[in-house]
């Protein structure tokens, strides 16, 4: 009898510490969910509500005793009451967690949620009941809307600008290259009418950058009009003219092989040009800039090689981004809008190629360019840039 007694007070301690151990952890529980800002619900394979915390009380508008024991029928509107029974019916179906972006409607409007919901199981394992956790992403979605608003503005607003610019550019231009021309004009007229022409050549440059940087931020790239080109010819043309505005550099260029491709003629030239430039500026005066082309089977190589101080290790992970310019004193910022060499890499990529950049204080700085012959099977896909 005493045995018996003792083991029946033993079960009963067994028991009072179990009881305190499941107090103190609904204690702990209840302390998680009053605290946490993510409205958290639990509910019966029924769809009957069994508990939801005070964040979840405040973004539904009603008490804790209002919603348990009632379904989702009962407490929304009929959209949104069938699209959480649907996604309900989902986790219990498949047995694992669910997450979905939901809208619902509130007192101070709509507001955007990330929800999880995934099965709770019972002692035998098998799912018992059902657990929701939301995210308020209401502030972050319309901050995104905002920002992409912005950013379309802004880039339409370059657009529009730069288009409308070109006309009263080109206007400049004609007038200077027919006063250069005409016999009447003074010297000292035309030296001035030459720089005029540099510098609305230099604005219609910057334009054409803007607005190629516009038409690849809204995702329609470089339109291509491939033909047969000899890059040979290109190459030619966009040294001639370097060799016009920079009188006092050297330009050699060098060729091997077959040089043509099925490309478009205008975009290399302005690839070449963008390459030339950029030589040109960044090298001192009394050393060459040599551009070499070199054809293999399937593709031709462009090279652009310059003297001068190397690209610093700290500018090469953001040499091709858009509107990159390296400060003054770094040996790399030269003015201009610090898009030539972000318009030279899809030009190439557009075109199914690559670039790349080997530049040491020993051997300088070299661009070298691979283009298929031939237009790939499948165009690359380009990531849109983020907004600077």
């Amino acid at each position: 009898m005493a045995r018996a007694v003792a083991d029946r007070a033993a079960v009963a301690l067994d028991n009072a510490r179990l009881y305190h151990e499941l107090r103190a952890s609904e204690a702990r529980l209840k302390a998680i969910l009053d605290h946490t800002v993510s409205p958290v619900f639990v509910k019966d394979l029924e769809g009957r509500c069994l508990l939801v915390n005070p964040a979840f009380e405040r973004s539904a508008g009603l008490r804790s005793e209002d919603m348990v024991g009632r379904s989702d029928l009962e407490l929304f509107p009929p959209a949104v009451a069938e699209a959480f029974r649907a996604n309900d019916a989902e986790v219990m179906r498949t047995g694992v967690a669910l997450q979905r972006e939901e809208v619902l409607p509130q007192r101070d409007g709509t507001h955007t949620y990330i929800a999880v919901k995934f099965p709770l199981p019972g002692l035998d394992g098998r799912s018992a009941a059902l657990c929701g956790i939301a995210t308020d992403i209401t502030g972050r979605k319309h901050t995104e809307e905002e920002l992409r608003r912005t950013a379309e503005f802004r880039e339409r607003f370059i657009g529009v600008v730069s288009h409308d610019l070109r006309n009263p550019l080109n206007a400049i231009s004609m007038t200077a290259g027919l006063l250069i021309r005409a016999e009447e004009t003074p010297p000292g007229v035309v030296r001035m009418v030459r720089r005029m022409a540099s510098s609305a050549e230099r604005m219609r440059r910057m334009i054409e950058d803007l607005l190629d940087f516009t038409r690849v931020r809204f995702g329609a790239g470089f339109p291509l009009e491939r033909r047969r080109v000899d890059l040979r010819d290109v190459v030619r043309t966009v040294v001639d003219e370097a060799a016009v505005s920079s009188p006092d550099r050297d330009l050699v260029v060098t060729e091997e092989g077959s040089l043509s491709g099925d490309w478009d003629a205008d975009r290399l030239a302005q690839l070449v040009g963008n390459l030339v430039k950029n030589a040109l500026d960044y090298s001192p005066k009394d050393t060459p800039v040599r551009v070499s082309l070199r054809g293999a089977r399937d593709s031709v190589s462009l090279s652009i090689h310059n003297g001068g101080e190397p690209i610093p290790a700290w500018a090469m992970p953001t040499l091709y981004d858009p509107f990159f310019r390296a400060t003054e004193g770094q040996g790399r910022s030269k003015g201009g809008l610090g898009l030539g060499l972000y318009i030279a890499q899809e030009i190439v990529v557009a075109h199914g190629g690559d670039i790349r950049v080997e530049s040491t204080a020993e051997a300088g700085t070299t661009f070298v360019v691979e283009l298929p012959r031939r237009a790939p099977a499948h165009p690359p896909e380009r990531a849109v840039p983020a907004s600077p």
